[in-house]
């Protein structure tokens, strides 16, 4: 897996108020998923202008 540093930042109702981190992130090989502090983040297909990933786990965007 490729590994990067990454700014992530939890969005809460549509504001950019949430919790947020950099940290190394860990790419799948296909490069649709992210693995970062022991959560998978999967690509949003549509690119919503807000989200660029949602946990596995939650459904939450970030």
């Amino acid at each position: 897996m490729d590994k990067k540093i990454m700014y992530i930042e939890h969005k809460t109702d549509q504001s950019d108020r949430g919790e947020a981190w950099i940290g190394a992130v860990e790419y799948s090989k296909s490069g649709k998923t992210v693995y970062f502090n022991g959560h998978a983040f999967k690509r949003n297909k549509h690119g919503d202008f807000n989200e660029n990933f949602h946990g596995l786990e939650t459904g939450e965007g970030y």
